[in-house]
C-alpha cells in the first residue's frame, strides 16, 4: 500500500511551516508508522531539525531527506515507496516545488497565523494549487484535499474567531477555483515556547517530558490529517 502523503505549504514564512511538518511527521513516526520526511525548503530547517537530534532519542528511525529539485511522480514514488507515512516541508513561497509536492500529495496543510497578513498571502498559494489540482484531474489523480490550521494562536484573543470566520468565508471559493476541497482544523495550535524548545533540541513536543497542551495539539492535527486523507481515498474508491 502506498504511503499518505502529507505536504505543508505556505506562501508566507514565519507562519510555522517546519514546525509543523516536523512534529507531524514524529507523531507519525512515535504512532509506529516507517515515517519519511522530505525537507524541499533551500534553507534546509527539517534537515537542521534532524542533525540537531542526539542519540538514544526516541526519533530515531525517523528519516529526514532534503532536496532541492522538484520531484516527479516516479521519482517521488521511488523515494516513498517503504514508508507507510510521508511529509513534504515545502519553501516558504509557493513555486514549482510546492507544486510538484501538491501534485504529489494525498493532502495540502496550510498554516497561517491569525492575522490579515496571512489571510491576504493564501490567494496566490490557492492560485498554485488550482494548477496542481489540474494536472492531478489531467493524469486521473484523487481530487485535491487542503487543510487550513491557525498556528501560533495567543490564548483569548478575538483574532483568532475572527480569523476562523475569514477563513470560512474562503472555503467555498477556494474549492471552486482548485476543483478540490478545503476544511479547517477547529483546535488550531497554540503560541507556545514548548514547540521552539523541542526544535532547537531535534526533539517534538511529543517527546519532551512534559508535552502538555503542544502534545495534544500535535496529536489531535495527526488524527485530522488522518481522517482527511481517509476520507480522500474513500472517495476516490
Amino acid at each position: 500500500m502506498p504511503p499518505i502523503v502529507v505536504a505543508v505549504a505556505a506562501q508566507k514564512g514565519g507562519v510555522g511551516k517546519t514546525t509543523i511538518a516536523s512534529n507531524l511527521a514524529a507523531k507519525a513516526h512515535l504512532s509506529g508508522l516507517r515515517t519519511i520526511l522530505l525537507d524541499l525548503d533551500s534553507q534546509g530547517s527539517a534537515f537542521d531539525w534532524f542533525h540537531a537530534r542526539t542519540k538514544g532519542s526516541q526519533l530515531t528511525g525517523l528519516a529526514v531527506v532534503k532536496t532541492d529539485r522538484p520531484l516527479a511522480r516516479d521519482q517521488f514514488r521511488d523515494i516513498t515507496a517503504s514508508y507507510d507515512f510521508a511529509v513534504c516541508d515545502c519553501p516558504p513561497r509557493v513555486d514549482a516545488m510546492t507544486r510538484a509536492a501538491a501534485i504529489n500529495s494525498d493532502l495540502v496543510l496550510l498554516p497561517l497565523r491569525a492575522g490579515p497578513l496571512d489571510w491576504w498571502a493564501t490567494e496566490q498559494t490557492v492560485r498554485v494549487l488550482a494548477d496542481a489540482a489540474e494536472v492531478r484531474r489531467q493524469n486521473a489523480y484523487r481530487a485535491l484535499r487542503c487543510l487550513f490550521v491557525l498556528n501560533g494562536m495567543p490564548s483569548r484573543s478575538l483574532i483568532v474567531g475572527a480569523a476562523r470566520d475569514a477563513i470560512a468565508t474562503h472555503l467555498a471559493k477556494f474549492s471552486e477555483v482548485t476543483g478540490g476541497s478545503f476544511d479547517i482544523l477547529p483546535e488550531g495550535i497554540g503560541n507556545r515556547v514548548a514547540f521552539p524548545t523541542a526544535m532547537f533540541n531535534g526533539e517534538s513536543v511529543l517527546t519532551l517530558k512534559h508535552p502538555g497542551d503542544s502534545g495534544a495539539e500535535i496529536t489531535s492535527l495527526f488524527d485530522a490529517v488522518q481522517r482527511a486523507a481517509a476520507d480522500a481515498l474513500q472517495r476516490a474508491a
